[in-house]
């Protein structure tokens, strides 16, 4: 479950031959009802989904419901009688669904009106089955609880208009159904059909489950509650109506993908922010790293006390349960699943913990990490991966990323690092072997990077033995570990500045997280500075792996000095000579950069043509020196027109813009057609002074600049791009020349932040160019025209 039909990996399909889920399926024969894992006791009884967690993406909320009637037996949903708060403080009684797979709380509009409480309004997109939309917009606090208030909690609903149809669908004959008159059953009337009201998530349905069980056969029984004795299972084998029902609420708004693409677009025209705020991440690192048995051992750096920190053990249970069901329909993911486990027990990366202690007795963190697969193709290693989720929580409870400081972005400037890679003759990139995992975490912190695992063959029919194991090591799932590999690696080389001084230097401004990027003036000053990276991170246990360089010649001397060299094989084709640089193509052979544009290729394919869509695509985009800004402003000036439109998220688009939108993405797969040289300064350029040229222009849509360098070479004149940036013009009516104004000091701003990097080089001269003579009136004005910023920075910089 939770991916397209073209993206699955697995080797079966529905029973009418067709690739989708038998669930799903609009044929008689393999149509039947199904509801949420009622009782882990009885394993015939099977959630139809994995949790929202098992998918790609970190963050969001997921709550379903589905069922598919047609000539098979009714399996009822755990339904339950419970109590809510009204705004007199009075109570009404509901029906609800007690959902394990959810993790978010549904009420209907009819329940919520008749409570009378205060609702609070929020945008959050609910999709359902083949990616059908809508909006939920209202939301609404109050406490559950049953009849004697024994059990009380405080929930966040969100309203929607209805959950589903009635449940079950029809009246069910239970005459032949025994019911022993001890049983309390909440709900009495569980087999007449009845409509639903509210969804209860997943987090609330441990709370309130126990663990005792009565089986009135082996497909009924009842399960006993905080609320009574809830009804699971199969009744009567009996023909019923036919009909789909899906819910599936998600909050998963598009910020995170369109921030990293924003970012992305300030890069060299904004100064990196500046914090005077005190480091407390920094702090702690400080005062408690240390060097033992030749790794760096770490302290997570915990912002409050260990007992705000939720023992989350019943969640992280019923996602690896998840995982399991996902095994048992895919061998060979399990098969590489385990065999990853295995090399992390090997390599001591992670150890079994042989008590069976679940309460914090001993004053420490307690935490157990969820966790799941990630598989992406076109890695030079392994393709498949196992991510660990530190920001697993219930409602109000904190989670392992919620109590550790972060700590400061200490990698270098993505622009300048990229800049700089394009100025050497020689370039070489390298990565640090699985980098996060070899710093040692300190053992007073060990317990808070638990997780579970089995090491049985999965079955669906059969529940796994589950093992406690924990990490010896940073895990890179935690939020703080980005800050720590970086902080470890900051210490280690600060050690060797008085004997490597250049090395270090290098290794301080071009260590991009795990990876190595730099460059060198030629053959020699490249295997030096490489000889002596990999020799100081050894000292840290840290191995330099995958070197790969455009210069042929260091290749091999790096093969003969037993260098980890990519690719290995030197009669591979041309083609596998393509590495990533941060996210950009590099072909080494040629050396020349190139868009990879296959991921977006793939997803503006579904072809759904909506705002929302657009938006989705658009943050896919990843082009930090602006290469392609003449196609990529096209984009932005209609998603300007979309808003400008008033087009709501998910309506079809008129037909104006989609046409413009369809045109972009035909066009779009010629992108893989533009290369552009790594290399900017000659490699024969002669010792002259190079030269750094700006050109701005505006229009009423949009205003931008593009930085070229020109140098003179032995064959003649060499002019390249550097880099670009693009601006949607304003709607409020901002007059042309003032744009044009705005787009001549982004071009000093570039011009300004490109001007050090090569100065660090070769000294360098800049010139910028407008064709506004309105601009360079004012810009040479002895004195600007009142209190304009815009001027009093630009008459600071040379024209």
């Amino acid at each position: 479950m939770n991916h397209k039909k073209y993206e699955c990996h697995s080797q079966y399909k529905c029973v009418c031959g067709a690739r989708h889920n038998k669930l799903i399926c609009e044929s008689g024969d393999s149509t039947k009802t199904i509801s949420t894992e009622c009782a882990k006791e009885n394993g015939k009884v099977n959630k139809t989904f994995e949790s929202p967690h098992d998918q790609d993406s970190t963050s969001q909320s997921n709550a379903s419901v589905l069922s598919n009637c047609g000539k098979r037996k009714n399996i009822l949903f755990s339904n339950a009688e419970i109590y809510l708060h009204t705004a007199n403080y009075q109570r009404i009684k509901i029906r609800a669904i007690l959902d394990a797979a959810s993790n978010v709380c549904v009420l209907t509009k009819k329940i919520s009106n008749s409570l009378g409480l205060k609702k609070q309004k929020i945008k959050t997109p609910v999709s359902g089955l083949n990616g059908l939309w809508q909006n939920i917009e209202w939301k609404v606090k109050t406490f559950i609880f049953n009849e004697d208030r024994s059990f009380n909690e405080q929930v966040e609903f969100l309203i929607v208009d209805e959950i589903t149809e009635l449940n079950p669908s029809q009246t069910l004959d239970i005459t032949n159904v025994e019911i022993p008159q001890f049983l309390n059953l909440v709900d009495k009337s569980f087999y007449e059909a009845n409509e639903i009201n509210a969804l209860i998530s997943a987090d609330i349905f441990f709370k309130v489950l126990k663990h005792n069980t009565y089986k009135v056969n082996e497909e009924f029984f009842f399960k006993e509650s905080q609320f009574g004795w809830i009804a699971c299972g199969k009744l009567q084998e009996k023909e019923v109506s036919k009909q789909n029902q899906c819910f599936l609420a998600r909050n998963d708004t598009l910020q995170d993908t369109l921030k990293h693409f924003f970012d992305l677009e300030g890069l060299g025209i904004r100064d990196d922010p500046v914090s005077n705020e005190k480091d407390q991440a920094m702090e702690i690192f400080n005062e408690t790293v240390e060097f033992k048995n030749d790794r760096y051992v770490v302290h997570l750096p915990f912002r409050k006390s260990y007992d705000e920190l939720y023992d989350n053990y019943s969640l992280a249970k019923q996602r690896f349960q998840n995982l399991w069901r996902r095994f048992s329909h895919d061998p060979e993911l399990h098969q590489q699943y385990r065999e990853i486990i295995r090399d992390y027990v090997e390599q001591g990366i992670i150890e079994e913990v042989k008590d069976d202690i679940k309460v914090n007795e001993s004053n420490r963190p307690l935490y157990y990490l969820p966790h799941q697969v990630v598989r992406k193709e076109g890695r030079l290693t392994c393709k498949t991966r196992i991510v660990f989720d530190a920001g697993n929580h219930q409602n109000n409870e904190l989670s392992l990323n919620d109590c550790l400081w972060p700590g400061k972005n200490l990698n270098p400037n993505l622009l300048d690092l990229l800049i700089d890679f394009r100025l050497n003759k020689t370039a070489v990139c390298s990565d640090i072997k699985q980098a996060f995992l070899q710093i040692c975490l300190a053992e007073e912190h060990k317990d808070a990077v638990r997780f579970l695992w089995s090491n049985e063959e999965p079955c669906v029919h059969k529940k796994p033995k589950l093992h406690v194991y924990r990490f010896n090591r940073v895990n890179f799932g935690v939020s703080s570990s980005p800050f720590l590999l970086a902080a470890t690696i900051r210490h280690h080389i600060e050690k060797y500045k008085n004997d490597y001084p250049d090395t270090v230097l290098l290794l301080d401004k071009c260590f991009y997280v795990d990876d190595l990027i730099y460059g060198g003036k030629g053959f020699e000053e490249a295997l030096q500075l490489s000889r002596s990276a990999k020799n100081i991170t050894e000292v840290a246990g840290m191995d330099l792996r995958k070197w790969i360089s455009n210069d042929s010649n260091l290749m091999e001397q790096w093969k003969k000095e037993k260098f980890d060299v990519y690719p290995a094989d030197k009669t591979v084709s041309l083609g596998v000579n393509t590495t990533k640089v941060l996210e950009l193509s590099w072909e080494t052979h040629e050396d020349y950069l190139k868009m990879d544009t296959r991921s977006l290729l793939e997803f503006v394919s579904i072809d759904k043509n909506t705002k929302r869509f657009i938006l989705q695509a658009v943050g896919r985009i990843f082009d930090p020196l602006g290469l392609i800004t003449p196609f990529t402003i096209r984009v932005k000036c209609l998603i300007q027109d979309l808003w400008s439109e008033k087009i709501p998220w998910d309506d079809p688009l008129p037909p104006h813009i989609e046409r413009e939108w369809k045109r972009w993405c035909e066009e779009l797969p010629h992108l893989e057609n533009l290369k552009m040289s790594r290399l900017v300064l000659d490699s024969t350029i002669d010792e002259d002074i190079i030269e750094l040229h700006s050109f701005c222009d505006a229009s009423k849509k949009a205003y931008g600049a593009a930085i070229y360098i020109k140098s003179r070479t032995r064959n003649g004149i060499s002019v390249k791009i550097v880099n670009s940036k693009s601006r949607v013009a304003p709607l409020n009516g901002v007059t042309l020349p003032r744009l044009e104004l705005v787009g001549a000091l982004i071009a000093a701003r570039m011009t300004s932040k490109v001007g050090k990097i090569v100065n660090s080089k070769r000294s360098c001269v800049q010139y910028h160019w407008t064709d506004s003579k309105i601009v360079i009136f004012w810009i040479k004005r002895s004195k600007p025209a009142g209190n304009n910023s815009l001027l009093i920075e630009l008459t600071k910089s040379p024209v």
